[in-house]
């Protein structure tokens, strides 16, 4: 009757546990989640996990960025002017690709690392040749294609509009301009 590593002997919903332990009580929402985790391990408790995601998503936006600006300069100089308002769609598109090829299989360590509640190396390592052995290289990444699939839809039409809004903006001052681009932001994830 174990369920999700709790082996208490009875069933539980996964909501139920943590690390392992059964948990008596449910949340009622997020401060009060917040408030009892303080409260039982500490308040820093609250910031497990900030700092393996830092160090992945700090290298993982300078890539994408550097990538995308670069591509993005040198694609204008390959296609004719009336193809220019794609160029930063296709650009966002080919660096969301790459960033998702590196950084895909960085994702499922730190994933695996972080419900296995694993912090000594030694055993992640262990963990990571089992899962290579049973799995295959190819199932370091696993749901990429499913990352891949929402963001593209995402990256193509935030990119054009953008860049479109970001155009018509320019005259009125940078701060108009940028607010316009998180205007879009927001409404294209809205709308995919």
């Amino acid at each position: 009757l174990c369920w999700m590593g709790c082996c208490c002997g009875h069933a539980h919903p996964p909501q139920l546990v943590y690390r392992g332990v059964c948990q008596k009580v449910m949340y009622t929402g997020t401060w009060d989640a917040a408030v009892r985790i303080s409260r039982t391990e500490g308040v820093f408790a609250l910031w497990n996990g900030v700092t393996p995601t830092l160090l992945m998503i700090v290298p993982s936006a300078v890539l994408y960025f550097t990538s995308f600006d670069y591509m993005r300069n040198r694609g204008k100089d390959f296609v004719r002017e009336k193809w220019h308002p794609i160029v930063p769609s296709i650009s966002g598109v080919l660096s969301r690709s790459i960033n998702v090829a590196v950084f895909s299989p960085i994702e499922m360590l730190r994933t695996k690392a972080q419900s296995e509640n694993q912090l000594d190396y030694g055993k992640l390592k262990a963990s990571i040749k089992g899962h290579i052995s049973l799995n295959g290289w190819r199932s370091l990444w696993d749901g990429s294609r499913a990352q891949l699939l929402r963001d593209i839809p995402f990256t193509l039409v935030y990119w054009y509009l953008q860049e479109r809004v970001k155009l018509r903006l320019a005259h009125h001052g940078t701060v108009l301009s940028n607010m316009g681009g998180a205007v879009t932001g927001g409404l294209v994830a809205t709308l995919i």
